[in-house]
């Protein structure tokens, strides 16, 4: 029986949040412009352990429901498609450190037809390559309301998810679908560390 439990979590391509991790998670704080914050990284923990682009179980995401009542939402796998915003800021260094350092992208994700409609990405370890107005999907856990300006300096909230990678297509916002041209890291973490050090 205990190798059976053992076969079934290696086969899982996303780990679920301990109990832990869970507890840290909630401490997470909405509508500040704090992102680096303790809630943070049992989210980046957990995302390096993921199989790059893994869908399964990822739902489609309520964006009100989750601005309305974040805590409801904070910790669950959606899947996050849309138009990539701008160009991706890598995040050279957290307060805290890990295997994330150096690999770490900052994405903004038009979800809607409205320029107001973003959703903060962060990817881990070596995200694919893409450029502004590229289609990209992830799935990604969400952590918080992040509350910071707009280009037109007016306050705006944005919904922050953490994910592991992503695929990104050739097509451009509008354009009609076609097949993916590009996808994220499919080394494993270990691997990644081990060429590191």
């Amino acid at each position: 029986m205990q190798s059976l439990a053992v076969l079934m979590f290696l086969g899982l391509a996303r780990p679920p949040l301990t109990q832990a991790e869970v507890g840290q998670l909630e401490t997470a704080t909405d509508h500040t412009r704090a992102l680096d914050e303790p809630a943070l990284y049992p989210l980046l923990h957990n995302a390096v352990k993921w199989q790059a682009n893994d869908e399964t179980g990822a739902i489609i995401p309520d964006f009100a429901g989750m601005l309305r009542s974040p805590a409801i939402y904070r910790g669950k796998v959606f899947l996050i498609e849309g138009q990539l915003a701008g160009k991706p800021r890598p995040i050279q260094r957290l307060s805290r450190p890990g295997a994330w350092d150096r690999r770490l992208e900052q994405w903004g994700v038009l979800v809607g037809t409205d320029s107001d409609d973003v959703v903060i990405v962060r990817y881990l370890v070596e995200p694919p390559s893409a450029t502004a107005g590229q289609w990209v999907l992830s799935p990604a856990r969400f952590y918080k309301v992040w509350t910071d300006v707009d280009q037109q300096d007016r306050p705006t909230d944005y919904l922050v998810f953490v994910g592991h990678s992503g695929q990104v297509s050739g097509r451009r916002f509008g354009e009609a679908a076609s097949a993916p041209v590009g996808v994220g890291v499919l080394f494993s973490v270990v691997v990644l560390l081990a060429v590191a050090y």
